[in-house]
């Protein structure tokens, strides 16, 4: 009778260690994909930080722009299909601008590329 309690006894022990050892490594996952997710946070904030850096460089592109200007003001055209082809440019150059920091800075591209959707989504889905 004793051994059958001794057996017993630890056979429960044994399933309550192997239950919290699996929620505690469980909850190990969910922590590690957290800080994961808070670390590409972080790196898309950077990301950002460095692109309002590449905005100072764009003071360099507008001694570009310029050029066009005084070639275009160089150019004997009617000053209508002058401002024509000014604006045409400008606006050209805005939107490549505008579209490349909309698709660089998008949150959805850094969490596919990082690879931290997938984790969250393998750890959500053990629970």
């Amino acid at each position: 009778m004793v051994h059958a309690v001794k057996h017993t006894v630890i056979g429960l022990l044994k399933n309550i260690f192997s239950w919290y050892s699996d929620a505690a490594i469980q909850l190990a996952k969910i922590r590690a994909v957290s800080a994961y997710v808070k670390a590409v946070g972080v790196a898309r904030i950077a990301f950002l930080g460095a692109v309002a850096l590449k905005c100072v460089l764009g003071l360099m592109f507008a001694g570009f722009i310029l050029a066009h200007i005084a070639l275009l003001i160089l150019i004997p055209l009617p000053m209508n299909v002058k401002a024509i082809a000014l604006l045409i440019l400008g606006s050209l150059y805005f939107l490549i601008g505008l579209i490349t920091i909309c698709i660089l800075s998008s949150q959805h591209l850094w969490m596919k590329y990082s690879g931290a959707s997938q984790m969250v989504s393998k750890v959500v889905s053990e629970n």
